[in-house]
């Protein structure tokens, strides 16, 4: 055989090996695909039926009454110090930055108002829902294997998200009232005419639903790789799809108010 009869020879073993490399690496693509297709139904799926009994326990709470009483408590309560004083210690942080930065700017007028806007919109109901995902509710998933289960903590994550969205709303208005006002009484005015007009009924319906939005995905998400037919995942990767589900309402939301 002559040089250029080996050579072609080897041209199309290594065309036939690289053509076989790419048809094995498109077929494991598309493998990977469908199960993450498949993975991600079931996901909903569960997460759908969860919601459900939730619901259903909602409305028919008598015979539950107890048990749901006490996963919200400890779903609340142990929280709210550790939560109030992250929240106090980190706004009142943001806020000294922000206050520095305007005044060098000029733009001390605009400082409370995107104070207001950054932290009680934005920050403060997402660091919520991310608090109680990893103080409770994830950390209640391995105990939440029956439907009962799993509906009382869910009904208690989603409480907990609630009153610590609005409890810490408070507390963070009242530090940035401090901030800029301190004690004195006459800054209320001005205060309460910023919130009235930053609190437009369509901020406050965009802010009610992401927060309850929030809720709901920090009651089901952890919860559903426990259900059945879910293969058991890290608590890294459920962390993982909790925080995208909130990142994406996230965004769904500040679509709303800006948009």
């Amino acid at each position: 055989m002559g040089l250029g009869a080996k050579a072609d020879t080897i041209t199309v073993v290594k065309s036939t090996h690289s053509d076989h490399l790419l048809l094995r690496a498109i077929d494991h693509a598309n493998t990977a695909t469908k199960r993450w297709v498949v993975g991600s139904l079931r996901l909903w799926w569960h997460g759908a039926e969860l919601c459900a009994r939730c619901l259903s326990l909602g409305l028919y709470v008598g015979a539950n009454g107890a048990r749901v009483r006490e996963q919200i408590y400890q779903a609340t309560w142990p929280l709210v110090a550790g939560y109030s004083v992250l929240t106090g210690l980190l706004s009142v942080v943001i806020i000294r930055i922000v206050l520095a930065a305007a005044a060098d700017y000029g733009l001390s007028q605009f400082a409370l108002n995107l104070l207001i806007r950054t932290l009680v919109l934005e920050v403060i109901p997402l660091l919520a829902a991310t608090y109680v995902a990893l103080r409770f509710a994830m950390v209640r998933q391995a105990s939440a294997r029956t439907p009962i289960g799993a509906a009382t903590t869910a009904v208690g994550a989603g409480f907990a998200v609630c009153f610590l969205a609005v409890t810490s709303a408070i507390l963070v208005s009242g530090i940035a009232y401090l901030s800029v006002f301190g004690l004195s009484p006459w800054g209320g005015p001005a205060f309460t005419a910023l919130i009235g007009a930053i609190f437009t009924p369509t901020v406050a319906l965009v802010l009610v639903l992401k927060t309850l939005l929030f809720a709901g995905a920090v009651a089901v998400v952890p919860l559903v790789s426990a259900r059945r037919h879910i293969p058991e995942l890290s608590a890294s990767r459920r962390f993982a799809r909790l925080f995208g589900v909130l990142l994406l309402i996230e965004l769904l939301s500040l679509v709303g108010n800006y948009y």
